[in-house]
């Protein structure tokens, strides 16, 4: 590996460098205190400088969870809801970061949904967290097989708390186009004006630096996140320096917005094999835009 060839980029690895991790944070959410800003550096540091074994299929980077972490304390939720679980890894910073910041109460904070129970090696989705930080499985509900497919057609109900704000995060199918399904639900599933965290953005950028890294050839572009960030209608942060792959949306769009943005799905060629375009046609989602909690 020739990291001399990634020097004048971020990979978002860079997690010795204190000061870029922090850049971003600072500059985006100017109005935390120090001290919610040294304890993301300090967790986020303390994460990634410790990765043990059981890692599989793309985990965040320390820029990604930076913008986790700020999130989490600009919104301060009592709940959170993760989609794409993979390994863990992700569930294990989140519910540790929520236990940084006294965020924890009793029963789950966190609700994460993977379309797999196992991947193709037969690894367990979330071992990362069981494996490594057990005491927090407690505040964790992992639901397996489950997709925001799954959740908008009511094949599957979650309780979500009503009692404060919730944040989302999303690390899931990035093929097109299921980040604009992915949003779809947690427009209808949050109070309007929550915060979602949404990753992976600038995918193709991350492949890319993979293929000098290893030495490999770019597989086919995958830039459905790309697609639905930069039609977001609502108010968008967009990350940069180490945190470039990952963006902060607000669930601030209206009804109007919200079927605009789903047509703006038809605009690009399916990424993958799809089947639940139904779920996106706008007279099945008028429900989903009409029944959404305000």
């Amino acid at each position: 590996m020739d990291r001399n060839l990634l020097k004048n980029i971020f990979y978002g690895d860079e997690v010795e460098n204190r000061e870029a991790l922090m850049r971003w944070p600072r500059r985006a959410f100017p109005h935390l205190h120090e001290e919610q800003f040294a304890r993301i550096e300090d967790v986020v540091y303390r994460t990634f400088s410790s990765v043990k074994d059981g890692i599989f299929d793309g985990p965040i980077t320390a820029g990604d969870a930076a913008v986790i972490a700020v999130a989490m304390e600009h919104v301060r939720p009592v709940q959170m809801i993760e989609i794409g679980v993979a390994s863990g890894w992700s569930s294990h910073f989140i519910l540790s970061y929520a236990q940084a910041a006294n965020l924890l109460s009793d029963g789950p904070f966190l609700h994460s949904f993977d379309i797999l129970r196992e991947n193709q090696h037969g690894d367990q989705v979330g071992r990362y967290v069981h494996m490594h930080h057990p005491d927090l499985v407690p505040h964790w509900s992992l639901n397996t097989e489950v997709t925001s497919a799954t959740l908008l057609a009511g094949e599957k109900t979650v309780a979500y708390r009503n009692d404060g704000p919730i944040l989302a995060f999303i690390d899931a199918g990035h093929e097109h186009p299921w980040p604009f399904l992915d949003l779809l639900y947690v427009y209808k599933a949050l109070p309007k004006g929550s915060w979602v965290v949404v990753q992976d953005v600038q995918m193709m950028e991350r492949w890319i630096a993979d293929c000098i890294l290893y030495d490999v050839p770019s597989p086919p572009a995958v830039r459905g996140v790309n697609y639905a960030v930069s039609h977001w209608p609502g108010t968008k942060i967009i990350g940069s320096d180490m945190a470039y792959n990952s963006a902060v949306l607000r669930l601030d769009a209206s009804a109007d917005q919200m079927r605009r943005f789903m047509m703006d799905a038809r605009l690009y060629q399916h990424e993958i094999a799809f089947e639940f375009d139904h779920l996106m046609e706008i007279d099945n989602i008028r429900g989903v835009l009409d029944l959404s909690r305000s």
